[in-house]
């Protein structure tokens, strides 16, 4: 249904938007250094199980998913707080 390569810029747009009151800059920190974590997750697990795998942190892979996420979570962010803002007649400051 969904590519697992957007899939980390939607969940990092959601979480971002909802958990840092609904910051386009936190959206793409949090997409971008969740993908990088990921890999490093992933490394660890490699070396506790002893299982072999390569961990590529700047190949064309996770560089081409780092930055998607990033992309897609600020713009996830940019469709739903324009679409909240409409919705909800303009602009209003928060306290």
């Amino acid at each position: 249904l969904i590519d697992p390569l957007y899939l980390y810029g939607i969940v990092a747009g959601l979480v971002a938007y909802f958990v840092a009151a609904r910051s386009r800059r936190a959206a793409f920190v949090a997409a971008t250094i969740g993908t990088l974590l990921l890999q490093v997750v992933h490394l660890v697990e490699l070396i506790v199980t002893d299982s072999p795998g390569t961990v590529n942190l700047g190949g064309g892979g996770v560089f081409d998913a780092t930055i998607i996420a990033g992309v897609l979570a600020v713009l996830l962010d940019e469709l739903i707080g324009e679409t909240r803002e409409r919705l909800g007649g303009g602009h209003h400051e928060e306290k």
